[in-house]
């Protein structure tokens, strides 16, 4: 187990200072993150996520209102307050996550805000499970630290007390940047914009590549772990496929094995749309024809392939990837690919899927479902699927989960 220290300082009118040191080489190596548990409840619109605990692959399966879509956007959510600190009225949750070998708590009370004062009681704590060295935001506003290690339990002064949350109050320390640096790659897909429209997200570069920007030794591994978005990891992969394998020749054969008459599959840049920025676009040679087919003429549930494949090759194998309903515009040649590609991956990466679909209830093991129900108050509940009757069933999945909805009250 790795040797952790919190080492404190007081400096007046700033927050606490402290230093966490690992004897890991690098602040980050091999230390993937995973999702262990969520309880989260929004006070403001009335409902509430029952404590759900996570494997490596789970997919989240139940009637349509259940609840699934919310445990996603809840997630997405809690990154928002870590990476940027966006604010919600009238929350609280409660996070289990692990780095690496050190499991930690995040928990947090967000309350509605008074509007004749124009406050609110904010509480907010962030612990190591395994040492208990603890960062707390009490409902006084003052921050208690203590690292039983060294023997500290302090609690800052008035002057010494910052106003704002954990994350962006000790982001400079290496114990919160490690964290903050887990909750970026957590990826979230939303699966209702369009993908013939090559100006959304995906697609969009931060600057227009140039091969002279990009190291000519940079490998696949050096590439995954950048800090260029997917769009822009897409156009280096792509530019630099003759000289060096950064992926491409995969993505390319993961493609074909879906669409064999796809010949040539090309990637470019253009101008966005609004003419504000640059992004990429693709093309695709079909067997017998001459010409390419441009991107907007591509259609949509090969353009949502093309887009997974490229996400699970190129993103870094510490991604926790939020999935839901990816099967939206995929047809029954693709779903069997890409089930295959996600269980696989999900040996190093965490993948939360939704899903409704019969060719991937079918598909993922029964061991990897959460079986998603609202409550008659509102909450969403869980349960695993090895804690249901059908759970020992020779029957096909998809049929047996329909009986025992059909069987609830």
């Amino acid at each position: 187990m790795r040797l952790h220290r919190f080492l404190y300082t007081e400096k007046r009118k700033f927050a606490p200072s402290f230093v966490f040191k690992s004897i890991s080489s690098s602040p980050y190596d091999s230390k993937k993150m995973k999702i262990k548990s969520l309880y989260f409840r929004n006070g403001f619109l009335g409902w509430e996520v029952k404590r759900i605990e996570f494997q490596n692959l789970n997919l989240l399966v139940g009637l349509s209102g259940a609840g699934k879509s919310q445990i996603i956007h809840a997630l997405w959510l809690l990154r928002g307050i870590a990476v940027s600190g966006q604010m919600m009225n009238n929350i609280d949750w409660c996070l289990e996550f692990t780095i690496g070998d050190q499991s930690y708590e995040w928990k947090g009370h967000f309350g509605a805000v008074n509007f004749e004062t124009s406050s609110k009681i904010k509480t907010e704590s962030i612990k190591n499970l395994m040492t208990n060295q603890k960062i707390e935001r009490r409902s006084n506003g003052f921050i208690h630290i203590r690292d039983p290690q060294l023997g500290q339990d302090y609690v800052t002064t008035k002057s010494t007390t910052p106003d704002g949350l954990l994350f962006q109050i000790y982001s400079g320390q290496d114990f919160i940047k490690e964290i903050i640096h887990h909750f970026k790659m957590m990826n979230l897909r939303d699966h209702t914009q369009s993908q013939t429209n090559s100006s959304t997200d995906f697609y969009r570069l931060r600057f227009r590549y140039d091969g002279r920007r990009v190291n000519s030794l940079l490998d696949l591994e050096g590439l995954r772990n950048s800090n260029y978005n997917i769009a822009e990891r897409l156009i280096i992969a792509y530019s630099k496929n003759k000289n060096n394998d950064l992926g491409y020749n995969n993505i390319l054969g993961e493609i074909q094995s879906i669409f064999p008459a796809i010949e040539e599959w090309a990637v470019e840049e253009q101008v966005s749309q609004n003419n504000e920025g640059w992004n990429i676009a693709y093309k695709i040679k079909v067997r017998g024809q001459r010409n390419f087919i441009q991107h907007r003429n591509i259609a949509s549930g090969m353009l949502r392939a093309f887009n997974i494949i490229a996400d699970l090759y190129l993103s870094n194998p510490e991604t926790v990837f939020l999935l839901d309903e990816f099967e939206n515009s995929l047809g029954h040649n693709c779903l069997p690919n890409l089930e295959e590609l996600i269980v696989n991956h999900s040996f190093e990466s965490q993948f939360i899927i939704t899903s409704h679909h019969p060719d991937i209830i079918n598909k993922i093991p029964k061991e990897n479902w959460i079986v998603i129900q609202r409550e008659e108050d509102g909450s969403i509940s869980n349960r695993a699927a090895k804690h249901l009757p059908f759970f020992k069933s020779s029957h096909e999945p998809y049929l047996i989960l329909l009986n025992h909805f059909d069987k609830l009250p």
